[in-house]
């Protein structure tokens, strides 16, 4: 029997050599005889997805941009549905790198709004712009791809990353999400299963087996 865990942080797995059919038919059922394979994350895939989601501040983004630029892939006409899928601007990797390294950003407020309650408190609303230095619209675009392989060795895929940016005490904080990491995990990890299926004629199976006997 083959089972494919279903943890895509650990993807593995997992073949149990004396796995019963039926008891009665006095077939081994210890399930003690397992061939377990791990498969190896690659160190870019692991890069990447540690700081998934994390807030970097100006000059830490530009130094992780630095170190895995090379990672970054140009738009090519088969992302254009992800353009469409976001709302937003597929950017290249020199526009990734000018934003980590020169962008300033001015933060004004405007009161948009202000109305007087029946409790006689006040509601205020505000309006916030952010420019850049030369006070023209900040436009940042909201995607980039990255084309790595995420396993040790393995073929390389494209995969959308949201690029996000957030302003706080006037200094610009920058965050990025892996869009779905874990389908990129799980379609390669049930393509092996389903290989190894065919080449052993072993039942396949997606979970976790029962412990042994």
């Amino acid at each position: 029997m083959l089972f494919r865990s279903m943890d895509w942080r650990n993807p593995s797995l997992t073949a149990i050599i004396d796995y019963h059919e039926n008891r009665q038919g006095g077939l081994a059922d210890n399930g003690k005889h397992r061939i377990h394979y791990a498969f190896p994350l690659s160190e870019e895939w692991k890069a990447w997805l540690k700081m998934d989601g994390e807030a970097m501040k100006q000059q830490d983004f530009a130094w992780f941009l630095e170190d895995r630029i090379l990672e970054v892939s140009s738009p090519e006409a088969a992302d254009a549905n992800y353009e469409q899928q976001f709302g937003v601007k597929i950017a290249t990797a020199a526009q990734l790198v000018e934003l980590s390294r020169g962008l300033n950003v001015r933060v004004d407020s405007v009161v948009k709004n202000a109305v007087t309650l029946q409790t006689g408190e006040a509601s205020i609303q505000f309006e916030e712009t952010h420019t850049d230095a030369a006070g023209q619209p900040l436009k940042v675009p909201g995607l980039f791809m990255l084309n790595i392989a995420p396993f040790f060795m393995g073929d390389k895929v494209r995969i959308p990353v949201r690029l996000r940016y957030r302003v706080v005490g006037g200094k610009v904080m920058w965050f990025y999400n892996i869009y779905r990491p874990d389908l990129v995990i799980t379609e390669t990890v049930r393509a092996a299963l389903f290989e190894a299926k065919r080449e052993t004629e072993l039942t396949a199976f997606e979970g976790t087996p029962e412990m042994a006997a």
